[in-house]
């Protein structure tokens, strides 16, 4: 499905939106995509990632398909047992240049930064969250939904433009729609 699809689609499905401006629709195909994308955990990955020995900071982008927006969750691992460690905010570190077995962790940018410096290579796993980069070109094609969920999207698509388009029942009745779909995917009905 290409971006112009979708246009298309929610043209049908909210006819007066053709007087909005190309721009909002697409807008909202991509706002649209994010929130599915977010709701349905489809750009959580786990990545092994390993620890040296003596290095504070590590890039976490993955995979430049699509866009990184964050690490959710790391663990990291002492012998054969994982651990959790926590996100605290930057610059949580008392001791400079202390090394140790992580026990914390905290972001900047699109880097990840632990405390203690690990002291010795460790096994780590990150959560990583990413959402699908967002449509440009009328030809730019679907590759980051499954399309088990191209129904629901295209129902919230149709939601987010009729909001634009002022018409809040229409907006309100494809969004419960789409919730319904949603939750039948969540309990494995769909």
């Amino acid at each position: 499905m290409t971006l112009q699809d979708y246009i298309n689609d929610v043209l049908i499905k909210v006819p007066t939106a053709i007087n909005l401006p190309q721009a909002n629709i697409i807008t909202a195909v991509n706002n649209a995509r994010t929130e599915l994308a977010s709701t349905c955990n489809l750009g959580l990955t786990v990545v092994n990632n390993p620890l040296t020995a003596g290095q504070m900071s590590y890039p976490f982008i993955v995979n430049t398909t699509y866009t990184q927006i964050g690490v959710k969750n790391i663990w990291i691992y002492l012998g054969t047992d994982r651990y959790k460690i926590p996100r605290k905010t930057m610059g949580s570190y008392p001791i400079q240049n202390f090394q140790g077995y992580p026990t914390y962790y905290y972001l900047q940018n699109q880097t990840v930064y632990f405390y203690p410096i690990p002291a010795n290579a460790y096994s780590s796993d990150w959560e990583i969250l990413s959402i699908p980069s967002p449509f440009v070109n009328l030809t730019d094609t679907e590759s980051y939904i499954p399309l088990a969920y191209r129904l629901p999207l295209e129902i919230l698509v149709a939601s987010y433009t009729a909001m634009l388009d002022n018409k809040v029942a229409l907006a309100q009745e494809f969004k419960k729609s789409y919730e319904g779909m949603i939750l039948k995917f969540n309990r494995g009905d769909m």
